[in-house]
């Protein structure tokens, strides 16, 4: 019996291996992918119809946060019916952005793309970006633990949303199904959740202000440059109370 976060990310790990499948496994509309147990192989081969797939799962926020708390549901999908340069512009944004993959390339056309390529790809050698006009898959509200072993499967190549340059939301966080028939377990793991991501957000604005008070603006420096960078050495530093289990996309 595995840990449930080791659980969570093998679960997460295997249902995209198991969507890179050559056979291209996708499963219907309405119909949601099952993780095969521990130890076991992977399901066999299932028809596409259509090439388009979203496996969600709802996520429980923690309830001793204060604040307003939204359920997160957990999707892997396609990016598709798209020009290349939007989709990968659009995954590529999610570095800096917390909205939806779809939701990114809503907002973009492409002419906004075609020319944040040009700055990016060809002027600064970020050639990572256009790797993502090849095959694109969403993966959305998955614990950043779960994010890590699917990275650590070097399948593909990844953009995930950073924890060096976006202040995580402290609702959005992955409780074990499995804990809820264990109140001892569950009392400690929401008291450590809570008091790691309660310290990460009271520390976000106080390490701003330090920082601003410690690097004052120069004359010749654009007040939202300046924010921006004050936010993001902010956020490089406290990112390490984030808990494992907060949600991510990638």
């Amino acid at each position: 019996m595995c840990p449930a976060s080791d659980c969570h990310a093998a679960e997460i790990a295997h249902n995209f291996a198991f969507h890179l499948m050559p056979e291209s496994p996708y499963l219907p509309n309405g119909q949601q992918d099952t993780p095969a147990p521990a130890g076991r192989p992977l399901p066999s081969a299932r028809p596409v119809s259509p090439p388009m797939m979203e496996a969600t799962q709802t996520m429980v926020p923690p309830k001793s946060l204060s604040g307003n708390p939204e359920s997160a549901a957990r999707r892997v999908y396609l990016m598709k019916d798209l020009p290349p340069e939007v989709v990968a512009v659009a995954f590529a944004k999610t570095s800096r952005s917390p909205d939806p993959f779809d939701k990114i390339a809503d907002e973009l056309t492409e002419a906004k793309s075609a020319k944040f390529h040009e700055r990016w790809v060809v002027g600064y050698g970020h050639a990572s970006v256009a790797e993502h006009a090849v095959l694109s898959i969403a993966l959305e509200n998955v614990s950043i633990l779960a994010a890590k072993a699917i990275e650590d499967n070097r399948l593909a190549s990844y953009t995930e949303k950073s924890t060096r340059y976006q202040i995580y939301d402290p609702h959005r966080v992955y409780r074990p199904a499995s804990f809820a028939a264990d109140p001892e377990l569950s009392g400690l793991y929401e008291g450590l959740v809570t008091e790691l991501l309660t310290t990460y957000i009271a520390w976000s604005g106080k390490a701003i202000a330090f920082l601003k008070n410690e690097n004052p603006r120069l004359p010749d420096q654009s007040p939202g440059l300046w924010e921006s960078q004050m936010r993001a050495r902010a956020c490089d530093a406290i990112r390490y109370l984030l808990p494992t289990a907060t949600l991510t996309n990638l």
